[in-house]
């Protein structure tokens, strides 16, 4: 991939879709208007079938530290559940390969395999993580796009 496309086609990052449940954090409207446009058919948007798992985890935390209760958890869990995200099976050879890339990049793993799915498929990768991923990688990697940095 040459350039950033802030037009998507996306994989989109967990943190990204965790704003659409979790509304004190920043960036929700960028969230809501990427998944509207989902919606709409205007971009297509994926993410790896880790994101089941990264997504209610990250409303967990929330829990713990008191940014929600657990009733609205279990309800924005739920409505997770029912989002039509398209989740892509990972492939045998993903392990390895988002291995070399978390080591290649000096992110953690579960970064890598969005970024494994980003490259494997030639779509902009879109996530809302400043300190581990935009501000180290964003110059090395043309695929990566500020969540903030949309219109």
């Amino acid at each position: 991939m040459d350039q950033k496309s802030k037009n998507g086609p996306f994989v989109v990052d967990s943190n990204v879709i965790t704003k659409l449940y979790l509304r004190d954090e920043p960036w929700t409207d960028k969230a809501d208007t990427l998944f509207q446009r989902f919606a709409e058919g205007e971009v297509a948007i994926v993410a790896p079938r880790l994101a089941l798992y990264e997504v209610p985890a990250a409303i967990r935390r929330a829990v713990i530290k008191g940014r929600i209760n657990e009733l609205n958890a279990l309800e924005a869990i739920r409505r997770f559940q029912q989002l039509p995200l398209p989740l892509i099976e990972e492939r045998p050879a993903v392990l390895e390969e988002a291995f070399r890339l978390a080591n290649r990049y000096l992110c953690t793993f579960y970064d890598a395999v969005y970024l494994q799915l980003a490259e494997h498929l030639g779509w902009s990768f879109i996530t809302a993580d400043e300190k581990s991923l935009i501000r180290p990688l964003g110059r090395r990697l043309s695929y990566l796009v500020a969540l903030n940095s949309l219109s």
